[in-house]
């Protein structure tokens, strides 16, 4: 904790985990700039990503649940978990599964994804959308229909996005993207805009319960 390891020798200790995800640390968005390498294979110039990216992350990449699997093994499909917090108390608003694109490395919509609504018990919507509302009842690399698809271990990933919402009072509204994987979930990143044209895609009208529970943060003092 706190050791200054030298640009070159990253990506060396990284390289213990296999594939590693790097990306930049300031905002972006649609996937801009994620890439996913094995350090000790692919020769990436982390110097060069750093000229063309500023600063950056490198995170461990880790493999999904087998019940997403199914729906798209060839990205690491995430949960959309937006909470809200209010008089510290974290409120989950909606969920989404966010499952990626036929030709992409993320679940961006940008890169090609789908979003379906998730249902407090695990259940998915029959449909789901891509970015230009085409509606979907399976992936095109799978078989199984969203229609009676379930995801187990959704209160585990809900109460997860709980206390990480509490864990930044001063951001009220936040979208975690979160990871399902075999031994339970895990955070991937937190947003802080978290896109409300995705929840408009799979929630429908959200205006008339949302704007008023926005409204009702807007004016807190910050903590």
């Amino acid at each position: 904790m706190g050791e200054t390891v030298a640009l070159p020798d990253v990506l060396a200790r990284a390289s213990v985990f296999g594939r590693v995800v790097v990306k930049p640390s300031r905002y972006s968005s649609g996937g801009s700039g994620v890439v996913i390498v094995r350090p000790d294979e692919d020769g990436f110039d982390l110097p060069a990503y750093a000229r063309r990216w500023g600063a950056w992350l490198v995170e461990e990449h880790v493999s999904q649940h087998p019940e997403l699997d199914v729906l798209n093994p060839y990205v690491l499909n995430t949960l959309r978990v937006i909470t809200l917090l209010r008089e510290g108390a974290a409120e989950v608003l909606y969920v989404m599964l966010k499952l990626g694109g036929t030709r992409s490395t993320t679940d961006n919509s940008a890169a090609g994804g789908i979003q379906i609504r998730v249902h407090p018990d695990g259940r998915l919507d029959p449909h789901g959308y891509d970015r230009c509302l085409t509606a979907h009842t399976r992936h095109a690399v799978s078989s199984v229909p969203f229609a009676g698809h379930r995801i187990s271990r959704m209160a585990e990933v809900r109460e997860l996005a709980g206390r990480c919402a509490r864990l930044f009072p001063q951001v009220p509204f936040i979208g975690w993207d979160i990871a399902l994987t075999p031994d339970g979930p895990v955070v991937i990143e937190g947003n802080s805009s978290p896109s409300l044209a995705h929840v408009q895609r799979t929630h429908g009208g959200v205006a008339p319960e949302l704007v008023p529970a926005l409204r009702a943060v807007m004016d807190r003092p910050l903590i």
